[in-house]
């Protein structure tokens, strides 16, 4: 009995791990390369003289930015939230206590939680930047 729960704390600790860490990486991808992307288009715009319709699509990049920026630092901190999570997954596994197995399933399930949140709003946030973009070019 032993060796499976073993097997079963290492698989679900393996799957859990990849999952998270591919979907955080996406999440970092996409608002990093749009930070990066923007900060080019600041720099182009910057270098023109500054007619009104400049100055709107800079402001409107740069408050884009600030969305992208956001979102590409929650990414990050998602990866210590989901590491909590999967601890506390493991640690539930591991104990012979039922009470305290209860306990830390719960608590892995409430930093699960924290994580998806954290990642909607990562996502929200790069939806955010796109929207202030579209806004400032229609």
């Amino acid at each position: 009995m032993n060796v499976e729960r073993n097997e079963r704390v290492s698989r679900l600790e393996s799957a859990s791990v990849d999952a998270a860490s591919q979907g955080i990486k996406a999440l970092l991808i996409l608002n990093g390369g749009a930070s990066v992307a923007l900060l080019g288009f600041i720099a182009n715009v910057f270098s023109l003289d500054m007619d009104p319709e400049r100055t709107r699509l800079f402001d409107a990049a740069v408050s884009s930015l600030v969305f992208f920026a956001v979102g590409a630092g929650i990414s990050v901190v998602i990866h210590l939230v989901s590491y909590l999570a999967n601890r506390s997954y493991v640690g539930a596994l591991y104990q012979k206590n039922e009470d305290a197995y209860d306990s830390d399933w719960k608590r892995a399930g409430r930093w699960n939680s924290v994580a998806i949140i954290l990642a909607l709003i990562s996502l929200a946030s790069f939806g955010a930047g796109v929207y202030a973009i579209w806004l400032a070019t229609t």
